[in-house]
């Protein structure tokens, strides 16, 4: 009889799982190798959370040269890890959408070698510092450190060099670098700019706006299978540390993953804060940081960055105000209650009024047991300002006596003549409006001081319902708000600074990428430009011209007429390339008489047309010299990706080819690397 039912149940249960739907194959990209800081993402593979909400899941290292932001942008990928710079992805426009974020604190720090150093003992010293990290750079900027202070040097991410003392300070990871100088036995002191109050959030997982669009549903599945995965794998950190060591890295040891689990133990905070929680607030301060730095527009915006979390700017009462109202609230439904009851019948009037005296006795003297039991001051008056109840916290905040206030006109000795107005609109929106509200005044102390006090303003209606009387709660705001306008004014100071950063690196960088003689890009921006104009012109499948333009017989006119005309003569061909070449074109002087040309969205036959109008320009200038008039010519090649080269090596030699093809059939000409590839002569001059 079992073997039967064992039998059925799996005639019935086969065709089930033949029809079970495949899994969505998903891509999630992390932005550094494998290690413990992704342990999440491979506990949920692990335990078959991703498989049991429908998905086969691919965790991938970033690729060489490729931004894993930018990856997921471009579609490479459904999502990604990335830091607080997602913000500032947001606030240019970018959409980029938060999921959850990981580490409640960013691990970046700035290390030393000893202990006990001052930050002021690093001007003049070489530090290893990305331009990305902008928390750094205002921690720095905080304690007094500008840029221009510093000898920053290219960062090599090797702690071997801080130890060998090739360089004085390295930002890193406390998760990852302060376990290998442990190792060392080398006192070192670590700086983090939680110090000066600069917290950023840390790893944090995202997707776009296109996908929470187009499966908002699958983009909630994923995002609480991941958190489902970081919660094992926090709670399991020596299981998923021989898991990353057997299926996705030996690059670190088993104590070195399981120092840097602990390490993000501590700033996930997992037993406070829910893993995966984000505050709106907290986002909207990294995005004012980075507009501080002059690296976000005035009017950026961060709608629609974090997935499915409203962000309300209203009010919210307060538990105790809340509290009170419902039991005013009681209080009168009690009241009105017994007295239609009483009007029921004449024989009963006399027994229920007095009961609902009785009532209304107790529960005045409840009420007013509340206010004077509250941890904070409570004022309560009536539409013409005067004051019908004052707490014992009040006397103590404001020094005046209940005895003192009572049916005074609050307006005419708690208010100065500067806040009269303000505060006049608060009791009009108060009463007139029957709005709660909440306001921020000056007001006068008994002793003539001017403190700053937070209001909570709540309505009690009388008998109809109307607005009658006002229940305040008030706090002392003061030193907030001197803090806040300090806050103020040192932010207005460092975005100055940060300003002026900005404005030297400009300078320094436009030093480093131009030619002195003519004005133009060097080579060495040409080497930055072309890969990006590459990846570019793949992204949005356009094609990228690349023209290379050679003087004719440089050497002579340098032997004849010397090196000063020759100058002038590079000078003027600088002139027309400059001024003819688009907005979007990169024009660089390659080395000697060589020039290139980026043209981006343009085809082969509109690059040659524009290659003969210059070089028919230049033949027809005419240069004034001692002997007479020089005239000079210029031969162009022509190469066009990704037809005549994929990589920037094979576009820049075959565009050379061309160029000597025209070189070996006469000069003054425009060639295309597609006659090139049969054959040409080695270049002259």
């Amino acid at each position: 009889m079992r073997g039967l039912l064992l039998v059925l149940v799996a005639l019935f249960t086969a065709p089930a799982l033949a029809d079970a739907p495949p899994r969505t194959p998903i891509t999630l990209q992390l932005y550094w190798k494998h290690q413990f800081q992704f342990a999440g993402y491979y506990a949920a593979i692990e335990r078959g959370y991703y498989r049991d909400a429908g998905f086969d899941v691919t965790v991938r290292e970033p690729q060489q040269g490729i931004d894993p932001i930018d990856m997921v942008l471009s579609g490479g990928a459904d999502y990604g890890v990335g830091a607080s710079e997602l913000a500032l992805r947001r606030g240019r426009g970018q959409p980029v959408v938060a999921l959850a974020t990981i580490l409640q604190h960013s691990p970046l720090v700035l290390i030393t070698l000893g202990s006990g150093a001052s930050l002021q003992e690093l001007v003049g010293k070489k530090v290893m510092l990305m331009p990305h990290e902008t928390e750094l750079i205002a921690y720095l900027l905080f304690e007094g450190l500008p840029l221009d202070r510093l000898v920053v040097v290219p960062h090599t991410y090797d702690v071997k060099d801080l130890l060998d003392h090739k360089v004085d300070a390295m930002s890193g990871y406390s998760t990852d670098e302060i376990y290998r100088l442990k190792q060392s036995g080398k006192s070192y002191s670590v700086y983090s700019p939680r110090s000066s109050g600069i917290d950023f959030y840390g790893d944090t997982l995202f997707t776009t706006t296109r996908q929470v669009n187009k499966h908002p549903d699958q983009v909630a599945a994923f995002r609480d299978a991941s958190l489902r995965g970081w919660q094992y794998a926090m709670d399991h950190p020596g299981e998923v540390a021989d898991l990353i060591i057997a299926r996705y890295s030996q690059r670190k040891t088993r104590d070195e993953l399981l120092f840097e689990a602990e390490e993000m133990r501590r700033l996930m905070q997992p037993q406070l804060i829910e893993i995966g929680h984000m505050n709106p607030g907290r986002w909207q301060h990294i995005a004012e940081t980075y507009a501080q730095r002059g690296m976000l527009p005035p009017g950026y915006s961060l709608d629609g960055f974090m997935f499915g979390t409203l962000n309300s700017g209203n009010w919210r009462p307060s538990n105790t105000v809340i509290a009170v109202v419902i039991v005013m609230l009681f209080i009168i439904c009690v009241v009105i209650g017994l007295l239609w009851r009483a009007n029921r019948s004449l024989s009963r009037e006399v027994v229920e009024r007095r009961h609902a005296q009785a009532e209304v006795r107790n529960s005045e003297q409840r009420f007013r047991t509340l206010i004077e039991c509250a941890p904070l001051a409570m004022v309560t008056w009536d539409a013409r300002h005067r004051v019908t109840g004052w707490n014992r916290q009040a006397e103590e905040l404001f020094g005046w006596a209940e005895s003192e206030v009572i049916d005074r006109d609050f307006m005419t000795f708690m208010v100065p003549d500067s806040a009269n107005v303000q505060v006049d609109m608060v009791v009009k929106d108060a009463l007139e409006r029957g709005m709660e509200t909440h306001s921020v005044n000056s007001n006068l102390t008994k002793d003539q001081r001017i403190i700053e006090v937070e209001w909570h303003n709540t309505i009690v209606p009388d008998a109809d319902g109307r607005p009658g009387t006002v229940l305040s709660v008030a706090q002392d705001v003061t030193e907030r708000v001197k803090s806040q306008a300090a806050l103020q004014d040192v932010n207005v100071k460092l975005r100055q600074r940060l300003d002026e950063i900005h404005q030297l690196q400009e300078h320094l960088r436009d030093q480093v990428m131009r030619d002195s003689l003519t004005g133009m890009y060097n080579r060495r921006y040409l080497d930055d430009a072309l890969p990006s104009e590459i990846s570019r012109a793949l992204r949005e499948r356009a094609s990228l011209c690349l023209m290379m333009v050679d003087i004719d017989h440089f050497k002579r006119v340098n032997d004849t007429h010397g090196h000063p005309v020759g100058d002038e003569v590079l000078r003027r061909l600088a002139e027309i390339l400059r001024f003819e070449a688009r907005r979007s074109d990169v024009a660089c002087r390659y080395g000697g008489e060589e020039f290139v040309l980026l043209l981006p969205k343009m085809n082969l036959e509109a690059a040659r047309t524009r290659a003969e109008r210059w070089r028919q320009m230049f033949a027809d200038m005419e240069l004034t010299v001692e002997s007479g008039t020089l005239r000079c010519t210029l031969s162009v090649g022509i190469a066009v990706f990704p037809e005549h080269g994929g990589s920037s090596e094979e576009l820049l030699r075959n565009g050379d080819r061309a160029l000597y093809l025209a070189k070996s059939r006469g000069r003054n000409r425009v060639e295309i690397y597609a006659d090139a590839a049969n054959g040409g002569q080695e270049r002259g001059g």
